[in-house]
């Protein structure tokens, strides 16, 4: 499956990401990284990692590319694609930013 990950916030944001990124790569789909302008700071972060496929800042890449989209806690959704998956109204005193993030890919089948 080919999944954009729309990731937001600041660098640590993304950083906290990651384990959601690779445990999707590590199920077999092709990920991209989508940074909301607020988050483009973290690209050179995620540059050349094997989990991804890419990494793109700016403008969200046309829907038809991918399959379904997957939102970290804190980028909202923006109607990126038909088939969007989110961690939702999680209390982020009380779990964990990194848990949250992994709750939509729990809910494809990690």
């Amino acid at each position: 499956m080919r999944v954009l990950y729309a990731a937001g916030g600041g660098a640590g944001n993304v950083v906290m990401a990651t384990p959601a990124m690779a445990a999707l790569s590590s199920m077999g789909h092709r990920v991209r990284a989508w940074l909301s302008p607020e988050a483009a700071c973290a690209a050179g972060l995620l540059d050349g990692w094997a989990a991804l496929d890419s990494v793109a800042v700016g403008d969200a890449p046309a829907p038809e590319g991918f399959d379904i989209c997957v939102h970290s806690c804190w980028s909202r959704r923006r109607n990126l694609h038909p088939c969007e998956k989110s961690p939702g109204g999680v209390d982020l005193r009380t779990v964990h930013e990194s848990e949250a993030n992994m709750l939509p890919v729990r809910g494809l089948g990690f």
